[in-house]
């Protein structure tokens, strides 16, 4: 797996496993019932730890809700390459400072705007100082909003899981991490850069490593991935393209990156599964980020 060059961060991350064992015991009559006199104890976790629990993540049922997760990473990889892209464009031309040597530059969302952060490791709490933003607005403006300190350490410990992961897929196109936070979990998701050529995108990849709220230690990593796969992109009556999904039902996270790729170029695009006709139209005029567009499904 190559990862792309501007995706690079420090390694370090020191990575927690807690070993588990099995004891065997004499069995015990069981008593029928507490002791006279003993009180009852509920079961009922108090609103006060329960509130600081984690919440389970609703897992998708039925095609549907299936697609509907999956497009929502596919906005969030599109806006987290975007951003990323545009915040080293800026970097690059000094607008942000000076940038220390030992920073990382990380995007993160902050109330639905997604910004380029500079951010450095401190000794001290809470572990991570943040130097620059670069809000995406317009064209991109450096800005002094307060920012979620935890959202960034989290992102910026998930970005150096990225890149110590052992490559799960390899192929032709390069694959580059994008690092998801939600409520219950961080997620690393590996993809295909979009936007390779007009006639041919690549697909796959998609493995994911999921790890705690704060990137402290790894929840689950997936032991397979698709297959990097390029699509041939084709182009019908005018402002139309087709793509033709690789999965019987609902297209993979990085095949709805790609058609959603496509629609600065194009007014409608059109994924195609065994099972579904996706059509996606525009709903926006292109501009500096990825354009916007709404889905409709038919079974074929």
């Amino acid at each position: 797996m190559r990862v792309s060059p501007c995706c690079r961060v420090f390694s370090g991350l020191i990575l927690l496993s807690v070993l588990s064992g099995t004891a065997t015991a004499v069995a015990q009559p069981r008593p029928s019932g507490p002791p006279p006199g003993a009180k009852r104890i509920s079961a009922k976790i108090p609103d006060s730890i329960a509130a600081r629990l984690p919440k389970t993540p609703k897992m998708p049922t039925g095609d549907q809700e299936i697609f509907t997760q999956r497009d929502a990473r596919a906005r969030n990889v599109l806006g987290y390459f975007d951003c990323l892209t545009r915040t080293v464009k800026a970097s690059r031309e000094g607008l942000l400072g000076t940038v220390p040597a030992a920073a990382m530059l990380i995007c993160v969302q902050e109330k639905r705007e997604w910004r380029g952060v500079v951010a450095e490791p401190v000794n001290q709490m809470p572990g991570i100082a943040v130097r620059a933003q670069f809000a995406m607005r317009g064209k991109g403006v450096l800005v002094r909003d307060p920012v979620d300190t935890f959202t960034v350490l989290a992102t910026a410990r998930g970005q150096r899981r990225a890149v110590q992961a052992k490559a799960m897929s390899s192929g032709p196109a390069s694959l580059s991490p994008v690092v998801l936070p939600y409520d219950s979990y961080l997620e690393v998701l590996y993809v295909p850069v979009p936007g390779a050529t007009n006639t041919t995108l690549f697909v796959g990849g998609d493995s994911v490593i999921q790890m705690a709220p704060d990137g402290s230690r790894e929840l689950g990593h997936s032991r397979a991935a698709p297959p990097i796969t390029p699509l041939t992109v084709n182009t019908g009556t005018a402002g139309e393209a087709l793509i033709r999904s690789t999965q019987p039902q609902v297209p993979l996270v990085s095949e709805l990156v790609a058609a959603r790729a496509l629609l600065p170029r194009y007014r409608i695009v059109k994924l195609q599964s065994g099972d579904y006709t996706f059509t996606l139209t525009r709903t926006a005029a292109p501009a500096v980020g990825p354009a916007d567009g709404l889905w409709t499904s038919a079974a074929r």
